[in-house]
C-alpha cells in the first residue's frame, strides 16, 4: 500500500505480475499527491481510478505521461491550473494505454515547445464533462522539434478517442495549419454535445496554405460528431474553419459556417452566454433562450447528463449545456425531492433526502431506538415515480473522541427504506428492519428546509 501525503489520502495499489482493479482517493488541492498517483498508477496491466474531492482547486495542470496502464480520473468538480495560463501539456496515452478524465475544468493548456500537441492519444482516450478553459498553440515559424509534424493540434488522436460533453473555449491559433481536434488516419474520434468557441488567430506572419480548423481528419480517419455545436469565430475569420476533411454529421450539429457540412442551421456567437456557468463537474457556457441550439438535439443521441452534471431533457438541446435543466432541475421528479423533512408532532425524527448522480438517493434517517438513545439510519437507493426505495445501515458501537471525531464504530445491515413524495412539502415514510427492535412501521414528514439554490417544482 502506498500512501501520498496529503491532507487525506488513502491510496490501495496492490503491484503484482498482474495489477487489479485500484481505487486511489485524493483529498484537498494536493498537486503532489495527485501527480504521484498518476505517476504510481502508470503501470502496463493495470487498472487504476483516481477520486478527487469533491470542488477543488490544483495550482498546476498534472501531467499524464507515457501512459500505458488504464487510469481513470473523477475529477468531481475539480478545477486544474486554477488561473495559471501556461503548462507543459496535459497528456500522451501510447498504444496499449488507455485515459479517462471526467468532471475536470482545465485552465490554461499548452502545446509544449518540445511537442506538437498538448494532448497525444494513440491508445485509448475518453474525455467526459471536461471544460478546456483557455489554451495556446506555439508559434511555429522556423523552428521544427524533433519528431514535430507542421501543424499543432491541442488534441492528436491517432487511436480511439471519445469526447461528450466536453466545452473547449479560448483557443489561440498563431499561424497557418493548427488544429483543434485531429484526427490521422485509421484513427477514430466520436464527439457528442461538444461546445467549441471563442478561439482566435493572434497573428500572421504569412499567408495561403490550410486554414486553423476546430475539426480536422486525415483522408483514412473517422470523425463523428452528435448533438454539438462549433463555432469558429476568430479575429481574422478567412482563417479558422469549424471543419477540414470528412466528417459524419450524426444529426442534432451546428456550425458557424458551411464547412463542415451540417444539415441544421448555421449558429452564431450570440447563441451563447458570455460567463462560464459552474455545475457539479464542469464549468460550461450556457445558451441564451433564443438559441436555435435549444431543443436541437437528436433525442436518439441525447446524453443522460449535461457538462455540469445536470440530467437533460428527452428532446435534449446540443452542445455541452442543457438549457432547461437550469429551470428545472427543481422538478420534483429531479432535484426537487431533495432537502430536509421532519415530524412536528416529534422532535429528533429527521430525515434528510439529496438526489446524487446517475439516479441515485441517499436518504439519512435520525431518530431514536427504544430506550430513547440517538439512532441513525444512512440509506441507498434509486428513484422512480415518485418513490425511493433504499437499503439501509446502522453504524453501531462508535465513541466520540474528543478533539478528533468519533471512532470504533460497526456497519451493519439494518433493512429498508422507502420514501414516497406526494407533493414538494409532504413525504410518507416506511421502514422495515431486521432488527426487532424497530420492526417496520411508516410515518409522514413534512420539508423543514431545501437546498441552497435548488426549490421544487410539481409540474
Amino acid at each position: 500500500m502506498f500512501r501520498f501525503k496529503s491532507i487525506l489520502v488513502f491510496a490501495f495499489i496492490l503491484f503484482t505480475c498482474n495489477v487489479v482493479a485500484e481505487d486511489v482517493y485524493i483529498s484537498g488541492g494536493d498537486d503532489a499527491a495527485l501527480q504521484a498517483a498518476i505517476d504510481a498508477a502508470n503501470v502496463p496491466g493495470s487498472q487504476v481510478t483516481i477520486h478527487l474531492e469533491a470542488g477543488q482547486f490544483f495550482d498546476d495542470i498534472p501531467h499524464f505521461s507515457k501512459i500505458e496502464g488504464n487510469i481513470t480520473v473523477e475529477g468531481n468538480g475539480a478545477i486544474w491550473g486554477n488561473g495559471h495560463t501556461f503548462n507543459n501539456g496535459l497528456a500522451s496515452v501510447l498504444p496499449d494505454g488507455a485515459l479517462t478524465i471526467t468532471g475536470v475544468t482545465i485552465v490554461g493548456l499548452e502545446a509544449q515547445a518540445l511537442n506538437c500537441w498538448a494532448i497525444h492519444n494513440q491508445g485509448s482516450l475518453t474525455l467526459e464533462r471536461v471544460t478546456i478553459n483557455g489554451f495556446v498553440l506555439q508559434p511555429i515559424h522556423n523552428f521544427f522539434p524533433p519528431g514535430c509534424i507542421y501543424p499543432r493540434e491541442m488534441l492528436l488522436n491517432e487511436g480511439f478517442a471519445e469526447l461528450v460533453n466536453v466545452t473547449i473555449v479560448g483557443g489561440e491559433f498563431p499561424n497557418i495549419g493548427h488544429y483543434l481536434i485531429y484526427t490521422s488516419e485509421n484513427a477514430s474520434t466520436e464527439i457528442s454535445h461538444m461546445t467549441a468557441a471563442d478561439h482566435r488567430v493572434t497573428y500572421s506572419w504569412e499567408s495561403g496554405g490550410l486554414p486553423d480548423s476546430i475539426l480536422f481528419t486525415e483522408p483514412g480517419g473517422s470523425t463523428s460528431i452528435s448533438n454539438s455545436i462549433v463555432l469558429a469565430n476568430a479575429n481574422l475569420e478567412d482563417r479558422v474553419v469549424p471543419c477540414v476533411g470528412p466528417i459524419t454529421d450524426n444529426g442534432g450539429n451546428f456550425a458557424s459556417s458551411d464547412d463542415c457540412g451540417f444539415s441544421s442551421d448555421l449558429i452564431g456567437r450570440s447563441s451563447l452566454g458570455q460567463i462560464f456557468e459552474k455545475g457539479h463537474d464542469a464549468w460550461v457556457f450556457p445558451l441564451l433562450a433564443d438559441s436555435i441550439a435549444i431543443n436541437g438535439g437528436d433525442p436518439a443521441r441525447c446524453e443522460k447528463l449535461d457538462g455540469r452534471g445536470f440530467e437533460r431533457k428527452a428532446v435534449c438541446d446540443s452542445g455541452a449545456y442543457e438549457y432547461s435543466a437550469s429551470n428545472h432541475s427543481g422538478e420534483l421528479g429531479r432535484g426537487g425531492i431533495s432537502g430536509f423533512y421532519y415530524t412536528p408532532e416529534n422532535n429528533g425524527n429527521y430525515i434528510q433526502v439529496q438526489r446524487v448522480y446517475d439516479g441515485n438517493v441517499v436518504v439519512i434517517w435520525n431518530t431514536f431506538d427504544t430506550s430513547g438513545s440517538q439512532a441513525w439510519f444512512n440509506a441507498l437507493g434509486s428513484y422512480e415515480n415518485g418513490v425511493v426505495n433504499a437499503t439501509a445501515w446502522r453504524n453501531i458501537g462508535g465513541k466520540f473522541q474528543p478533539g478528533s471525531g468519533a471512532s470504533g464504530a460497526t456497519e451493519i445491515d439494518w433493512g429498508t427504506i422507502k420514501v414516497t413524495a406526494h407533493n414538494c412539502n409532504q413525504i410518507t415514510v416506511e421502514y422495515d428492519s431486521i432488527d426487532p427492535e424497530f420492526g417496520s412501521g411508516s410515518f409522514d414528514a413534512q420539508r423543514i428546509a431545501f437546498v441552497h439554490d435548488l426549490g421544487c417544482s410539481e409540474n
